[in-house]
């Protein structure tokens, strides 16, 4: 399994103890608030050991009126990703989260948009 579908996995299980999460945008109506697992950037450096940095985006969508809801899930993200120690054949590491707020107008209900960048950095776990 690659760094990045690791992590992804990892995030999926994570996420999805605090709210709803999906791994594509939702075609139906579904329930606010939602996390979605978006993008993904990884970067490997060279060396004898496989390590590098990934950068996942989650998602983060309510209702304009939920702010406590979001603020809550995020504060509890936040604490379970500071935590994570290995995402299945890596080791890895939360080094930076970055929270973004995105009003979203684009649909007849005004929205909450949370961005939430990881970044991580990660190293292959060694056979014990």
């Amino acid at each position: 399994m690659t760094p990045q579908r690791a992590l992804f996995r990892k995030l999926y299980i994570e996420c999805s103890q605090l709210l709803s999460t999906y791994d594509f945008l939702e075609k139906e109506e579904v329930p606010y608030p939602f996390a979605y697992i978006g993008e993904n950037i990884g970067r490997d450096y060279p060396n004898n050991d496989l390590y590098g940095e990934l950068t996942q985006t989650i998602h983060i969508y309510a209702e304009r009126h939920q702010t406590s809801i979001v603020d809550t899930k995020i504060s509890q993200l936040h604490n379970a990703l500071s935590q994570l120690t290995e995402a299945f054949d890596y080791n890895i590491r939360l080094q930076d989260l970055q929270i973004t707020n995105i009003p979203d107008n684009t649909g007849v209900q005004p929205l909450q948009h949370v961005v939430a960048e990881c970044l991580f950095t990660y190293t292959k776990r060694r056979d014990r």
